[in-house]
C-alpha cells in the first residue's frame, strides 16, 4: 500500500511539473512581440565587420569619452553605456533602455571616423526607450555629445537609411575622408519571430559641424 502511495505522489509531481511547463509556455507564446526585441546590429555577413573582431580598441584622440547624448528635435537626453561585441557577433545593445549605447571599438564621438551609438525602441514592460523616437529625426536635425572633459560637439543629420538586419553596411562601420562622423541605430521594421527582433535597422548618419 505504501509503495503505491509513493508512485502515486511521482506520477502527480510529474504531471504537476508538465503542468508548470506548458502554462510557461503558453505565457511566452502569448507575450507582445514588441517585448522581448533586441536592438542590435548584425552585419556578421560583412568582412569588414568580421576584421574588426580582431581588433584592440581604436587609438583615441583629443576628444573625452562620451557621457550624455542629446537630440532636442525629438527630446532624446540619455546618458552613454560602453558597449562590445556579443558572442554572435552583434554589437552589444545598452542594458537599460533609457541609456544609448557607445560602440566602443568605434571611433569616439568627435574623433576622426564613424562613432557608432546604438540604443532601444519598443522596450519590453513598456518602458521608454532612448531612441523610441528616432524615426522622427529629420536631415539638418542637430546632435549633440556631452564628454568627460566638459565638451559639447555638435553634429549635423545627413543621411538616413533602413537595412535589413542581416545586411554587409560597411558605409555604417568606416569612413576614409579623415572625417568625424556618429551613426546612430535602432531596430524598426516587422517582427520576426524566430530571431526574436525586427527585420530592419534604421541608421541616422551625422557628421560633425
Amino acid at each position: 500500500m505504501q509503495s503505491k502511495t509513493f508512485f502515486s505522489q511521482i506520477a502527480y509531481t510529474f504531471a504537476l511539473a508538465v503542468c508548470v511547463v506548458l502554462a510557461a509556455f503558453f505565457l511566452y507564446m502569448a507575450f507582445p512581440k514588441s517585448k522581448i526585441e533586441s536592438t542590435a546590429f548584425s552585419a556578421s555577413s560583412s568582412a569588414f565587420y568580421a576584421q574588426k573582431t580582431e581588433l584592440s580598441p581604436i587609438p583615441k584622440g583629443s576628444v573625452g569619452a562620451p557621457v550624455r547624448l542629446k537630440i532636442p528635435s525629438i527630446k532624446v537626453d540619455a546618458r552613454f553605456e560602453y558597449v562590445n561585441l556579443t558572442s554572435k557577433g552583434l554589437i552589444g545593445a545598452p542594458k537599460s533602455s533609457a541609456k544609448v549605447g557607445w560602440f566602443s571599438r568605434s571611433s569616439r564621438p568627435g574623433d576622426s571616423g564613424s562613432a557608432i551609438v546604438d540604443g532601444h525602441s519598443g522596450y519590453r514592460d513598456d518602458r521608454q526607450g532612448a531612441f523610441d523616437n528616432l524615426g522622427k529625426i529629420r536631415k539638418g536635425d542637430k546632435v549633440y555629445v556631452l564628454d568627460d572633459k566638459g565638451a559639447t560637439i555638435a553634429f549635423v543629420v545627413r543621411e538616413i537609411k533602413i537595412y535589413d538586419r542581416n545586411e554587409s553596411a560597411e558605409d555604417i562601420f568606416g569612413s576614409e575622408d579623415g572625417k568625424s562622423h556618429l551613426n546612430l541605430i535602432t531596430c524598426t521594421g516587422d517582427w520576426n519571430v524566430s530571431a526574436k527582433t525586427r527585420d530592419d535597422r534604421l541608421v541616422v548618419f551625422t557628421d560633425r559641424i
